[in-house]
């Protein structure tokens, strides 16, 4: 039962930051639980439950102001993504799991770090970027957009948040509107991916009060972590994506030679 807690506290606390939470509960589960690499990223995914569940709490004025003005920007913010999220994620998620099943943890895990070196030059290379553009200054166009970024973001190892701040940042949005669009639009994207994997493929073995115990750790780690990251976040990106790529090489480096034999 711990190592359930202990997941969903691990991933309250990466979820608001770049570092891919879901990929590195996915290493958690395979490395520590002994699960096989497709339970693990489906476990991983069902705990983002939690996580949307503190998001909505942390800004429940956006998410009221979003059901009481259903054609606001609020309102916008949270669902025209999902348009394009969806399709994107659930394509892109299939097909993942299509390529990984036979596949040794050790290959998955060489991928996962693959992806975390991906994520983390991406958040690098990204530190030129931003202008002046505002949150109230967001268009269908890039909230289609964010929704496909977050849809490749469903492969275990790439940050969703990372990246969507990362493109409004291209874009030419301020790092306040980039950071704060990458946390609120999480809400109803891991909320659906969160909800999809759960009823498609249950608890992985485990039983319904474990689950709930790791929900439950998740969102009080979630919730702790976004009050206290929401005004660090857009100073810490760089550093952030360096980590990532060191990161990302050591497991490479650890499980990559265990694949070539």
């Amino acid at each position: 039962m711990y190592e359930v807690i202990l997941a969903g506290l691990l991933q309250g606390l990466l979820e608001w930051l770049p570092v891919s939470s879901s990929g590195n509960v996915a290493v958690y589960f395979m490395q520590l639980a002994n699960l096989s690499p497709v339970t693990a990223v489906r476990l991983a995914l069902s705990l983002h439950l939690a996580t949307a569940l503190a998001g909505s709490t942390y800004y429940y004025r956006f998410v009221l102001n979003a059901l009481r003005r259903p054609l606001g920007l609020e309102a916008r913010i949270l669902i025209v993504p999902l348009l394009t999220g969806v399709p994107t994620g659930f394509l892109l998620y299939r097909s993942y799991e299509a390529a990984t099943i036979n596949l040794s943890l050790d290959a998955v895990m060489a991928l996962i770090g693959v992806f975390l070196i991906v994520t983390g030059t991406i958040l690098i290379a990204q530190g030129r970027a931003g202008g002046a553009r505002t949150i109230g200054e967001m268009g269908y166009f890039d909230l289609l957009m964010v929704g496909v970024v977050e849809g490749i973001a469903v492969l275990p190892g790439l940050s969703r948040s990372g990246l969507v701040a990362t493109y409004l940042l291209l874009r030419g949005y301020n790092p306040s509107a980039s950071v704060k669009t990458s946390f609120v639009t999480g809400i109803s994207a891991t909320l659906l991916a969160a909800l999809y994997t759960l009823y498609r493929y249950g608890t992985g073995g485990y039983q319904p009060i474990q689950i709930l115990l790791g929900l439950i750790a998740a969102y009080a780690a979630g919730l702790l972590s976004l009050a206290f990251l929401d005004r660090l976040a857009e100073k810490m990106i760089k550093s952030i994506g360096l980590f990532l790529i060191v990161y990302g090489l050591l497991i490479v480096l650890l499980h990559v030679p265990v694949v070539l034999g």
